[in-house]
């Protein structure tokens, strides 16, 4: 009988503490638990840096060695503990690879201004847009390949990996396709404005984009029917969803006096700034690392 208290009682724990893990932010109790760590990181002019997700032990991990590199994309491998990053400048024009302190650091492509990039870990894939085009490789660069030659202005892509779907948005529409060599664009919203930033949160079937014309957030289905405005008056440069709090990330265009970071419910509460220093470009790509 002992053992059976001892047994449901750990149970019961552990339940708690998911529940816990899924609905506070910036407080992860598996965290507090030793189990892994919240961290926010975000490239800004030629720097990858990072930080606590409450904005707080500020690093920057990298600094790019070459004049008048200006990074934009990023993504994050919490498998390999890897993130990627891209520096779309005339001169640089590179895919950075390091380790999460910012140690290992490689170029893994170069020759290509990559302004978004995606991961699929599991199949060992990059996805990356330039302002016109869309393409995939290995996760060390090795077997380029041009999936849509034919784009206007794309501006941000995101994966759909579930469905084998690839999103993205050309300047006042987003697109989507499956998967394949050559990419077969449907339109999913059209807008007529541009479309800054997308993010999907599959599981609950949503897509959320940045209007740079209205300046809002909106979401939607997957699907484009359904459309909310989420938020307005803001002015954003990237975006992510922490689909687990029901919080949205986003990087603030602010001229170039200040990298601001900033973050607010899905539900609607009052915007709060995080991260805040001058002299570093904005936040032109941030990525979040919320789990272990």
């Amino acid at each position: 009988m002992k053992h059976w208290i001892i047994k449901t009682s750990l149970a019961v724990v552990v339940v708690g503490l998911l529940v816990l893990a899924g609905s506070c932010n910036p407080f992860n109790p598996l965290a507090a638990a030793g189990f892994g760590d919240l961290k926010i990181y975000w490239v800004a002019r030629d720097t990858l840096n990072k930080a606590s997700l409450d904005g707080s032990g500020i690093q920057t991990i990298f600094t790019d060695p070459d004049s008048g590199a200006e990074y934009r994309g990023i993504a994050l491998d919490k498998t390999n503990d890897k993130i990627y990053w891209s520096a779309t400048d005339p001169t640089t024009q590179k895919i950075y690879r390091s380790a999460l302190d910012g140690s290992e650091n490689m170029t893994i492509l170069t020759g290509l201004q990559a302004q978004s990039l995606e991961l699929d870990v599991a199949g060992e894939k990059l996805y990356f847009s330039t302002n016109t085009e869309i393409y995939r490789c290995n996760l060390d660069g090795s077997n380029l390949e041009n999936l849509l030659a034919a784009g206007g202005s794309i501006w941000d892509i995101d994966l759909d990996l579930s469905n084998n779907r690839i999103y993205w948005a050309d300047a006042g529409t987003i697109y989507r396709s499956a998967i394949t060599s050559t990419l077969n664009p449907s339109s999913v919203v059209v807008t007529g404005n541009t479309v800054q930033a997308i993010e999907l949160d599959v599981k609950g079937n949503k897509l959320y984009w940045f209007d740079a014309i209205t300046n809002t957030f909106v979401q939607a289905d997957l699907n484009g029917i359904g459309q909310t405005n989420v938020y307005s008056s803001v002015d954003a440069t990237s975006l992510e969803v922490d689909t687990h709090s029901g919080m949205l990330y986003w990087g603030e265009e602010n001229g170039m006096a200040a990298v601001r970071v900033n973050t607010a419910t899905i539900a609607g509460s009052t915007p709060n700034t995080i991260i805040d220093y001058s002299g570093g470009g904005h936040a032109w790509g941030i990525v979040l690392d919320l789990w272990p």
